[in-house]
Formats: structure tokens, C-alpha cells, sequence
């Protein structure tokens, strides 16, 4: 119902910015010599019957500004459509990847204990190479103070080829012994163990892919499952 309603509203402005600037044409061009008015238009128009205030050479000036004024609209939202596309544009030169299985989730057993990991891929899509690429978890819901607090970065490196396939990345890792899973930032020795997250708590996290001037965040709920798996899932794309 509201994209309705955004179209219908979108659609009115795009008509009253033509039927604006079509006035604002009328009262400045002449369709015989560029120097007509209001009347001149309605007579080419076939309509003879035009009142003596609409003969006045002062309605092109109102009608002008009229036209003006309901045009405006119409050309900002263009505008603001053009900068969207762009910007849309700019942030699909980055693709974040994610999916409920190999090698994006993987199980595996480990000195007697299983380790299971959600992992995602990255990959530049555009025709050039981007450089100094850091990949970052931007938001965590319900929050848990972190070592180092947010964003928290989980790897970087310098160059993100387009040439390249996707490359896979570690984001978190749980171990069934322990009940709970910490997300793989480059942290060592006892402020790891402060980074752990509760298992029994789903959550909400958004992710941000950084290279060179382009972005690309995503959302995605994470949590351990009845059989002690973790696992990932896409949300969207935050605004």
C-alpha cells in the first residue's frame, strides 16, 4: 500500500513538472515569432473566447511563475532519482556473499569437539582493481560490549582484484563446548576470551565492506541453532 502510494505521489509531480514547464514554454516562446503570450497559444490552440485578463501581457509573467512553481517539485524528485541511481551505482561495485551452506557454513570436528564457522565471500564486481579493503561488523542487536568496541574489524588487505573470484572470509566461529561464539576479529590472547558472544541469543548484525572510496553494508541475523550449529542469514540492505 505505501509503494502505491509513493508511486501515485511520484507520478503526480512528474505531471505537474511537465505541465510547468510547458507553461512556463508557452508564455516565453511564440509558435509564430518567439515573442508570444498566454493568448497567442490559446488562439493557436483554437480557442477564440479568451478573456480580456488572460490578453494582458502581465498573465505571462504569472503564468511563468506559476509554471514554475509546479514544476519544481517534479524536476528535485527527478534529481533526487538521478543521485539514488548513482550512489545505488557506486555500491554495487562491491557484492557481499552469503548462503546456508559449504563453504559459506561449515561443520567440523576438532580435538574431540565440533567447530562450527559462518563464513562470507566478497568480491569486486567492478572493471577496475580497489584498493586497502577492510571488512567490519558496523552493528550488533541486542549490543554486547566488545573488546575494541564497533565497528569491529575482521580482516583487511590491500588490493581487491576484479579479475579475482570471491574471496572467503572467516566472520565467526562457535565451538559446541562452550556455548558460545565470538566473531573472527584479529584479537589474541585474554581479550579474545571477552569478545565471546551468549549462543542462546539470536542477533542482528550489520556488515560493512569498505575498498578504496565504494561501501557495501548488509544485514544479517546470526544465531546457533537446536543442533549447535551456527548459522547466518541475509536480511537486506540498510538504508
Amino acid at each position: 500500500m505505501k509503494n502505491s502510494e509513493n508511486l501515485i505521489l511520484k507520478l503526480a509531480s512528474y505531471t505537474f513538472s511537465i505541465i510547468g514547464t510547458y507553461l512556463m514554454l508557452a508564455v516565453s516562446v511564440s509558435p509564430h515569432d518567439a515573442a508570444s503570450n498566454l493568448a497567442a497559444w490559446l488562439h493557436a490552440l483554437g480557442i477564440t473566447r479568451i478573456p480580456a485578463s488572460l490578453q494582458h501581457f502581465s498573465i505571462d509573467t504569472w503564468t511563468f511563475w506559476f509554471g514554475a512553481l509546479i514544476a519544481t517539485p517534479g524536476l528535485l524528485s527527478l534529481f533526487s532519482l538521478i543521485i539514488k541511481k548513482y550512489s545505488s551505482s557506486k555500491n554495487s561495485q562491491l557484492c557481499i556473499f552469503h548462503e546456508p551452506k559449504p563453504p559459506y557454513e561449515t561443520i567440523e570436528p576438532t580435538k574431540g569437539h565440533i567447530r562450527s564457522t559462518v563464513n562470507i565471500g566478497i568480491k569486486n564486481t567492478s572493471i577496475n582493481n580497489l584498493s586497502n579493503w577492510s571488512l567490519y561488523v558496523d552493528e550488533v542487536t541486542p549490543y554486547q560490549p566488545l573488546i575494541g568496541g564497533l565497528p569491529l574489524l575482521i580482516k583487511e588487505g590491500h588490493s581487491l582484484r576484479y579479475d579475482e573470484p570471491e574471496t572467503i572470509i572467516n566472520l565467526a566461529e562457535y565451538w559446541d563446548h562452550i556455548d558460545k561464539y565470538r566473531f573472527s576479529a584479529p584479537i589474541s590472547g585474554f581479550a579474545e576470551t571477552l569478545n565471546y558472544m551468549d549462543a542462546s541469543t539470536p542477533r542482528t548484525i550489520v556488515i560493512r565492506l569498505k575498498a578504496g572510496h565504494h561501501e557495501k553494508r548488509s544485514t544479517y541475523k546470526i544465531w546457533v541453532d537446536n543442533t549447535k550449529t551456527l548459522h547466518l542469514k541475509y536480511l537486506g540492505d540498510p538504508q
